[in-house]
């Protein structure tokens, strides 16, 4: 009863973040000699977001929010922070899931719609994209930079793509 509608979970630097779109909100749970805190709000009292239709969270030293219409949200310290995707050659189509680290100096955008993956920098700026029909059926995605190499997650199977 504590939630309203929980849409994804991720850990970071040790502590979990909980996706609440129903509260409009993300809980921080900070690691304990026994466990972990009690929830606190990741999001500063004066942040409005709007969760309707999240698919996906990841973090870095920002979260980053994956709507169904292609949309992200970027928020830094419990702040917004603006964000949006600029230079693309046609808008995105029902994207599945991105990827973002701090091992990575890109952010990585599924867009299943249009059979690409999309090269993003961490500011939503247009760097590149790969296309072939593997990234019209996966649903998941993780990137290795260090070896150029992209995992996707399609069904029960993984393939493997090479990063340009």
């Amino acid at each position: 009863s504590d939630f309203g509608e929980i849409k994804d979970i991720y850990g970071f630097a040790g502590n979990i973040y909980v996706l609440d779109s129903g509260k409009g909100q993300i809980w921080k749970y900070l690691p304990t000699a026994d466990g972990y805190s009690d929830k606190r709000p990741y999001l500063n009292k004066d942040v409005k977001a709007d969760f309707n239709g999240v698919l996906r969270m990841q973090i870095e030293s920002s979260v980053y929010v994956l709507k169904t219409g292609g949309e992200i949200l970027r928020f830094t310290r419990g702040d917004k922070d603006n964000f949006s995707l600029g230079g693309l050659d046609k808008g995105v189509k029902d994207p599945k899931s991105l990827f973002i680290s701090s091992d990575t100096d890109n952010l990585y955008l599924l867009d299943s719609g249009n059979s690409r993956l999309l090269i993003l920098t961490k500011t939503g700026a247009y760097k590149g994209q790969i296309t072939g029909n593997r990234f019209g059926t996966a649903t998941d995605l993780v990137v290795d930079e260090k070896n150029k190499k992209v995992y996707l997650l399609d069904g029960s199977k993984i393939f493997q793509v090479d990063l340009k």
